[in-house]
């Protein structure tokens, strides 16, 4: 509208505070590359996928995209039968302890959460896997979307755990800081 612009001219800084504008790509690279030490995911949930978008200033191609092909209604879930296992107050009310049964197959035992090992795993493998080396070492800035912004990304496993004592599981937020 006129007024914007108006605005825009008088006042360059407020405008841009109010309606920034999209970085490019060079420039989103070339602010990626000051903090060499740290990758970027961004997670675009979608019904039937999800879009991701990697920028990784240490890698040949800096910006990368990739299709994860997990429905909204699978990565939905996943994500809520590995929050039973974190939070009891998924476990409290009429409907909230019957979802989380048929999420995880068990009910707490004295006060023990059901949390899935396996599920932690496999998110991590789906959202990560391809990008497992590139992680070593490296601070994870995660824009996450939709049902993701539900998930915590820290206690998602980077490798199989087979055993009952998780303290010596391999936690994401363990192995790198992370962000979200």
């Amino acid at each position: 509208t006129g007024i914007d612009k108006r605005i825009a001219v008088a006042f360059p800084g407020y405008a841009e505070l109010v309606a920034p504008r999209p970085l490019t790509r060079d420039e989103l690279v070339s602010l990626a590359k000051r903090r060499s030490n740290e990758v970027l995911f961004y997670f675009d949930v979608a019904d039937r996928w999800i879009d991701q978008w990697i920028v990784d200033p240490q890698a040949d191609k800096p910006v990368r995209w990739r299709r994860v092909n997990v429905s909204r209604k699978v990565l939905r879930a996943k994500v809520h039968a590995l929050r039973c296992g974190l939070d009891g107050g998924e476990w409290v009310g009429d409907v909230k302890p019957l979802k989380c049964l048929e999420a995880t197959g068990q009910m707490p035992v004295d006060g023990r959460l059901p949390f899935k090992t396996e599920t932690a795993q496999e998110l991590f493998k789906v959202l990560f896997g391809p990008f497992k080396k590139r992680l070593e070492d490296r601070e994870v800035l995660i824009v996450a979307d939709d049902v993701l912004s539900s998930l915590p990304f820290q206690v998602l496993l980077t490798s199989a755990h087979g055993g009952d004592d998780l303290q010596k599981a391999p936690w994401f937020g363990l192995e790198n800081p992370i962000s979200v």
